[in-house]
């Protein structure tokens, strides 16, 4: 809902899924997380856009340093 009232548009086929289909990827996306905590963080997204923006350059940093300087 997000998404599309900050672009004005009708869903497309992904968002047009029923909420139950986002539940079960999410629940994949958060098994995933746990079996490669080292490879897969989770960012809560319900935070301010600054918070969020921070948080993930910290983890890119921090997993990357070496690429970002």
């Amino acid at each position: 809902a997000r998404a599309l009232a900050s672009r004005g548009e009708t869903p497309d086929r992904m968002e047009d899924q029923p909420i139950e289909f986002f539940h079960r990827v999410r629940q994949g996306f958060m098994e995933l997380s746990r079996e490669n905590p080292d490879r897969i963080r989770v960012i809560d997204a319900s935070q301010d856009r600054d918070v969020i923006e921070s948080q993930i350059w910290k983890h890119c940093r921090s997993r990357f340093h070496e690429f970002l300087r």
